[in-house]
């Protein structure tokens, strides 16, 4: 999600958060390929020692260049080309049905992460 922010008390997006942890892993990681994906897939690649912050200003500037969709495991067959681990970061709104394929087989064992916030609710007027 490219609006909202991930709690009550921060301007950062979803989306902003999801691209900081994949341009990080992909800044410091070994054999790292890091993707972006709605609708359509788009690889997005960061040179060596380049700055992070920066890196995932770049990434936040391409969201749309594929759609706006949720399409989870159309984008892990399009882009999966014998990694040993898939991660995935997203608002989890996956399409499926007539719209998309389901997400299991689409790939090796995936970690997946949301990047929205779950407000948990208790007494009157905690969240």
């Amino acid at each position: 999600m490219t609006s909202g922010a991930v709690s009550a008390r921060s301007t950062v997006t979803p989306v902003q958060a999801a691209a900081l942890f994949g341009v990080a892993l992909a800044a410091r990681g070994e054999r790292v390929d890091l993707y972006g994906f709605a609708d359509g897939v788009f690889r997005h690649d960061i040179r060596r020692g380049a700055s992070v912050l920066k890196e995932m200003d770049r990434f936040c500037a391409r969201i749309g260049e594929v759609g706006h969709g949720t399409q989870i495991a159309g984008s892990v067959r399009r882009a999966y080309a014998g990694h040993d681990r898939v991660v995935i970061l997203s608002d989890m709104q996956t399409m499926s049905g007539c719209h998309a394929d389901g997400v299991t087989g689409a790939g090796p064992a995936m970690d997946g992460g949301r990047t929205q916030a779950c407000r948990r609710r208790g007494r009157k007027g905690a969240q």
